[in-house]
């Protein structure tokens, strides 16, 4: 059997088999790719024992300061000015507000209420380009701080990706924000780089990296393995119009830096797509 998608992580042939069809019959509805994608995330890729996959789990805002995981519980005078505040999952004070991301990634290390679990990865699918680079944009904002060490963000169209990830003191969108085939091996190998992180850093208490972008590694380092990621791919990340038109050109390598992602920046100014 010739695999094309992930052809090292040993799927079922049936499963194989329905990820591989996206190559050549992209999905006409983001719906067809929720089930093979659940699939392959959970269990094959991220194993039962670290990571729990969460399909549209349930995303509630932050409380801004006054609520915040290192911090007691507040008095009742305090809980008042706020509306119905609670703890998550992720060990943080949330409010009413609510977000439904098609797909959260965490780690995890049992009852959350003794050890939180760690936001590691939001996947947003849809079928409108800009939306979905929104829908990342302000995944990430609210993940707040349920994540620490490493985090990505990742948008799905049809077949094609973009992927944004912490780098510095901020974020960045992976090959200037342009749009990959998930059948690239830069798909496979960035989704294994944070399994490994993840793995090496299995003690929550012992992952001294902050969500302000990773203190332990230095900046120089940072950029030259961010640069060196952009280089591995054939296709160079197509913009999504010329895949919508199947013109499959390489891309000039000054294409596949990575571009700085702020978080708060105003999409409608982005001509990237």
């Amino acid at each position: 059997m010739n695999r094309l998608f992930d052809p090292e992580a040993q799927l079922p042939e049936g499963l194989q088999s329905r990820l591989d069809a996206l190559k050549d019959n992209p999905p006409k509805s983001q719906f067809q790719i929720y089930g093979p994608l659940n699939a392959y995330l959970q269990g094959y890729k991220f194993p039962f024992n670290h990571f729990i996959v969460k399909p549209q789990a349930l995303l509630r805002g932050e409380q801004a300061e006054l609520y915040s995981p290192n911090k007691a519980t507040p008095e009742p005078e305090e809980r008042g000015r706020h509306s119905r505040p609670s703890l998550d999952s992720q060990g943080a004070w949330v409010t009413d507000a609510k977000r439904f991301p098609d797909f959260t990634v965490c780690q995890y290390w049992g009852d959350p209420q003794i050890t939180p679990d760690i936001i590691r990865i939001i996947i947003e699918i849809g079928s409108d380009p800009q939306t979905i680079r929104k829908q990342i944009n302000s995944g990430l904002e609210w993940a707040g701080e349920r994540w620490k060490g490493r985090i990505l963000g990742i948008g799905i169209v049809k077949n094609r990706y973009i992927m944004v990830h912490n780098k510095g003191v901020g974020f960045s969108a992976v090959g200037r924000g342009r749009w990959y085939s998930i059948f690239e091996p830069k798909f496979v190998t960035d989704l294994d780089d944070l399994l490994n992180y993840c793995l090496e850093n299995d003690d929550p208490e012992e992952d001294e990296e902050s969500n302000d972008g990773g203190e332990g590694d230095d900046e120089e380092d940072n950029d030259e393995e961010d640069n060196n990621k952009g280089e591995d791919t054939n296709e160079g990340g197509a913009e999504y119009e010329e895949y919508l038109s199947d013109e499959e050109e390489e891309d000039d390598d000054d294409d596949d830096d990575d571009e700085d992602y702020e978080l708060d920046s105003n999409e409608e100014d982005d001509d990237e797509y």
